[in-house]
């Protein structure tokens, strides 16, 4: 097995138990990927990984905000990806996840998925990447729940580390 694959796993199985999520773009890195670290508004410390297992699939991993899961990610083309997997409560996921580059440093990152259990939830992420060299970025953004009705989204900010 790969070493990166190694670290990827074993990162993800270490860090369950800790709530997070991470504003990641569809492209995937074949033997790359990203990590996050990020703070939200209600002081939980978020991480979020994936690794691309070849040129257009990828593992990813986020937990708990909005909701945790670990799954694949497929990339139709470097502004678009499809998501799919498992959540925290063992219910499938099925999502999108697209991006719009703005400038040289600076892209908008949207993911809509849909959480299929007992009822169905529809969590969202909209935020943007700054880079501030090839691997380092800073993150923001919202994410929130359509199914909750009309309420301010929770906030999240932090860095990613692109490997």
């Amino acid at each position: 097995m790969n070493n990166k694959i190694l670290v990827f796993v074993i990162s993800i199985l270490v860090f369950t138990a800790v709530p997070a999520d991470a504003i990641h773009t569809p492209g995937v890195s074949h033997n790359g990927g990203a990590a996050t670290l990020m703070l939200t508004n209600d002081n939980n410390i978020a991480l979020g990984g994936e690794f691309g297992v070849n040129p257009n699939l990828a593992l990813v991993g986020n937990f708990n905000l909005p909701f945790s899961r670990i799954g694949v990610k497929y990339q139709i083309d470097s502004n678009l990806a499809l998501l799919g997997g498992v959540s925290s409560n063992n219910n499938p996921y099925l999502g999108l996840n697209g991006s719009r580059w703005i400038n040289r440093d600076l892209t908008a990152i949207y993911e809509l998925n849909l959480l299929m259990g007992n009822n169905l939830v529809l969590p969202y992420e909209l935020g943007a990447r700054f880079n501030l060299d090839h691997n380092l970025d800073l993150r923001a953004g919202i994410f929130g729940r359509i199914d909750e009705g009309i309420e301010f989204p929770s906030l999240k900010a932090g860095i990613g580390y692109r490997f």
